[in-house]
C-alpha cells in the first residue's frame, strides 16, 4: 500500500509547478544572534490585569514563561481599563510606535471586545476597528496575535 502512496505522490509532483518561496515586500530577514524583540500588548481591562488578586494579569504570567536566552524581550503591557476598540485603536496610532524605536522585530497582541459589548458598540463597527488595526500592523510588518473574546 505505501507503494502505491509514494507513486501516487510522485506523480501529482511531476505535473504540479516547483513550489517557491516568495516573501512579501516587507519580509526581513532577521540578523544572526540574539534577537531584539519588542511586544506590545494592546487592549482593555483583561490586558491591565484589573481582578487579578495579584495583581499580575494574563499578560505578565505570558511575559515570564516566555523569556529565551537567544531572545531580548521586551514587552510593554498597554492595557486601560474600559477601553474599546475605537480607543485602541487611536492609541495604537499615538502609544505604540514610540516601544518600537530601533526595534528589529516588533510584534503586537490586541485584546478587545468587552468594552465593546458593555457599551453597545456594533458587531460591524467592532469589526471595522480591529480590522484597522490589524491592516496598519500588516502594512507595517508587525506582526500580530488577537486575544479576544469571538464576536457574536
Amino acid at each position: 500500500m505505501s507503494e502505491h502512496m509514494d507513486h501516487d505522490h510522485d506523480h501529482e509532483a511531476e505535473g504540479a509547478p516547483p513550489i517557491e518561496f516568495r516573501p512579501s515586500a516587507d519580509a526581513q530577514v532577521m540578523p544572526e544572534g540574539r534577537r531584539d524583540l519588542a511586544l506590545v500588548f494592546l487592549g482593555s481591562s483583561l490586558v491591565a490585569g484589573v481582578g487579578d488578586p495579584k495583581g499580575q494579569g494574563w499578560v505578565t504570567r505570558v511575559v515570564g514563561r516566555t523569556q529565551h536566552p537567544d531572545v531580548e524581550l521586551t514587552a510593554y503591557n498597554l492595557g486601560v481599563r474600559g477601553d474599546t476598540s475605537a480607543d485602541v485603536l487611536a492609541r495604537w496610532a499615538a502609544e505604540v510606535p514610540t516601544r518600537w524605536e530601533g526595534r528589529t522585530e516588533r510584534r503586537v497582541v490586541v485584546s478587545v471586545g468587552t468594552s465593546d459589548l458593555m457599551r453597545g458598540v456594533t458587531l460591524a463597527r467592532h469589526r471595522l476597528n480591529l480590522a484597522n488595526l490589524l491592516d496598519d500592523a500588516a502594512t507595517s510588518g508587525v506582526g500580530t496575535f488577537v486575544v479576544s473574546p469571538p464576536p457574536t
